[in-house]
């Protein structure tokens, strides 16, 4: 390791908890950052992104790292109420409040297992230290070694037999949906909702909207 990842780390670490010489760290540690920017504190993800790198030590992450924290974070905002209901099956008890961001680094962790295909031992040993690093969290590195075990063996078959749509959407949301549409048109948007864009476009110029909106 270079004495310039090795300093990054040290900046890093400032930020999120001690330092971890495990590679792939700081990218979940921005991921959850993110998650709990979005979930705790109201605010949208992508403006969380842009202030990431108006922030020089995270600028300078690599940048298939800091993908990886959007993608992981992004993820699990679609997919959040089949996430959460699938931990909570492997918890016994809730989690007190002085939690620090286990239940962030739990849900980033079971992304990772089950839809973005990261192997088992490198999304646990990450999540583990993780919690190890995390001020308040660190007491919690055994129940989070034993969840995400069963999350990486029982996860998928768990998710077949949720209701991913209801899960997925707010009730009060899926309610509108079902009267206004219907409940198949319904699953359909919220099908369409997981998925992200391809590609997005923004119109600068008002008077060319009706042009552009034409033309695609």
């Amino acid at each position: 390791m270079s004495d310039k990842t090795n300093e990054q780390q040290k900046k890093l670490a400032n930020k999120w908890g001690r330092p971890t010489k495990v590679p792939g760290v700081d990218a979940r540690r921005l991921a959850v950052s993110y998650i709990r920017g979005v979930l705790a504190d109201g605010r949208f993800l992508d403006d969380l992104v842009a202030r990431a790198m108006a922030d020089d030590d995270i600028a300078q992450m690599e940048h298939r790292d800091r993908a990886l924290a959007r993608l992981i974070s992004a993820t699990l905002l679609r997919h959040r109420g089949e996430i959460d209901d699938l931990l909570e099956r492997f918890m016994q008890k809730p989690l007190n409040k002085t939690r620090g961001n286990i239940w962030p680094i739990l849900q980033a962790a079971a992304v990772q297992l089950l839809y973005l295909d990261t192997p088992p031992h490198a999304a646990i040993n990450i999540a583990v230290e993780q919690c190890r690093t995390d001020r308040a969290a660190h007491r919690f590195d055994k129940l989070a070694n034993a969840v995400l075990r069963k999350v990486s063996t029982d996860g998928r078959a768990i998710l077949a037999t949720q209701d991913s749509a209801k899960l997925n959407t707010p009730r009060w949301m899926w309610d509108r949906w079902v009267s206004a549409y219907g409940e198949d048109i319904a699953r359909k948007i919220v099908s369409a909702n997981a998925r992200e864009a391809a590609l997005e476009l923004t119109i600068a110029d008002p008077e060319q909207i009706n042009h552009w909106a034409a033309q695609l």
